[in-house]
């Protein structure tokens, strides 16, 4: 009940009860003029004795009157009493609610800005939006930059999906549980960090958590249809690879392979589509520790990560073939931060001809901060000869030329001494 329709209650009842006290005050004024009759009329009248005992009902009707009119005004403060403890109650929950919200933008900042790591230099400018394939090319089409296009998409509202929503007829894949892929870290699954990262010492920040360390699962049943595929691989005939593909919609080494087969058939939409497949198969399997811009490390190595790196990768390649450095930037970093140290993919060789493409200010910028950092370095093991190598990003011939390029570059658009100072 709202505190205006207990108000509105209330007043009722005050009328109601003054209304009942004036008639008991009326029958109380008849009563006394009828019970105090003169002494000659008493004397008079023979009737005395029968009109004394209706005086004495009608004192006794406004006894009870009078009782259920204290009753009522017991009532009456009983609801006052209940009324004033709900507005205190009220007014208890309102100040624990002002207190909550009070402190939900220290919560939210705290979310915004997660403990930072060592390698976030090279995902500190990626926009997630550029992982989507689909909006990247909308966006370039219209002659957006990647400011505007991720200024208009806050505006549309929040994305939640990492590399794009699914397109339509795709149901979701099923979970670890269900017969699909999952995610697991190391502190679940343990595992041995590969070379050189096993060789830090304890407390180097370069070396990551076993929290940050991320596997992939296969279950039981996946297991089983990888063997099927196999069989289907090795007898070489497309039309069966593709009925399987009919058949196990979510086996990603499936989708790559016919992908493949789409692409050299000049197909290549249908050969897209597949990898934003098997990207939404590898999404729906992420975790949340995973799933944000920080994302974490992964060893090419392990078997069930490999087919990541894959698709990771030709999405690169069909992202420079389609004209878009922003989408190709957005996949060679998300590559690189997954095992900055080994770079099993080689991307430090194309990354920063990606970023030159793009000749935009935040990728200049990027490029020189990355370069100047000195936080990636390059690790080598030749397993023949035993030796271990190690040197820094301007050890490589076209990161050096990127490197002077993009100072150049930023001095032209921003000349100052200081950056003249840098660009000769």
């Amino acid at each position: 009940m709202s505190r205006r329709a207990i108000e509105k209650l209330r007043q009722d009842r005050e009328v109601t009860v003054q209304d009942e006290v004036s008639d008991s005050d009326d029958e109380d004024v008849a009563v006394l003029t009828t019970t105090k009759p003169s002494g000659f009329a008493s004397m008079m009248n023979d009737s005395s004795s029968s009109s004394g005992e209706d005086s004495a009902e009608d004192d006794s009707s406004v006894k009870s009157d009078g009782k259920e009119v204290i009753k009522d005004a017991a009532c009456l403060r009983k609801e006052e009493e209940k009324i004033v403890q709900a507005d205190d109650n009220l007014d208890a929950l309102l100040e624990e609610f002002k207190e909550q919200d009070e402190a939900l933008p220290e919560q939210a900042q705290t979310e915004a800005n997660p403990e930072t790591q060592f390698f976030d230099i090279i995902t500190s400018t990626l926009d997630i939006r550029d992982l989507d394939f689909d909006f990247v090319m909308r966006t370039s089409m219209l002659g957006s930059t990647s400011a505007t296009a991720s200024a208009r998409s806050k505006r549309r509202g929040r994305q939640s999906f990492v590399f794009g929503p699914p397109k339509d007829g795709w149901p979701r894949p099923p979970r670890y549980i269900g017969g699909g892929i999952g995610m697991s870290t190391y502190d679940v699954d343990p595992r041995s960090l590969p070379w050189p990262y096993s060789d830090m010492k304890e407390g180097d920040e370069r070396c990551p958590e076993n929290s940050k360390c991320f596997i992939f699962q296969f279950s039981d049943s996946y297991q089983r249809d990888r063997a099927d595929y196999d069989q289907v691989k090795a007898s070489g005939d497309a039309n069966m690879l593709a009925l399987f593909c009919v058949h196990h919609p979510f086996m990603v080494a499936a989708l790559l392979q016919l992908s493949s087969v789409l692409y050299q058939t000049n197909q290549s939409q249908e050969g897209r589509s597949l990898l934003q497949r098997a990207l939404w198969v590898f999404e729906c399997a992420f975790l949340n520790s995973f799933a944000n811009k920080s994302f974490g490390f992964m060893d090419y190595d392990q078997p069930e990560n490999r087919s990541f790196f894959e698709t990771l990768f030709r999405m690169v390649r069909i992202s420079h073939v389609a004209g878009l450095p922003r989408s190709a930037i957005a996949f060679s970093k998300l590559l690189l931060s997954l095992d900055p140290l080994r770079d099993p993919m080689n991307i430090l060789l194309i990354l920063d001809y990606f970023v030159l493409l793009a000749n935009t200010d935040d990728d200049n910028e990027w490029m020189v901060e990355f370069v100047e950092s000195k936080m990636v370095s390059i690790y080598l093991k030749d397993t023949d000869q035993s030796k271990e190598y190690q040197a820094g990003l301007d050890s490589l011939p076209n990161v050096s030329y990127s490197y002077a390029l993009a100072l150049y570059r930023i001095y032209q658009k921003h000349p100052s001494p200081e950056n003249e100072e840098k660009a000769k």
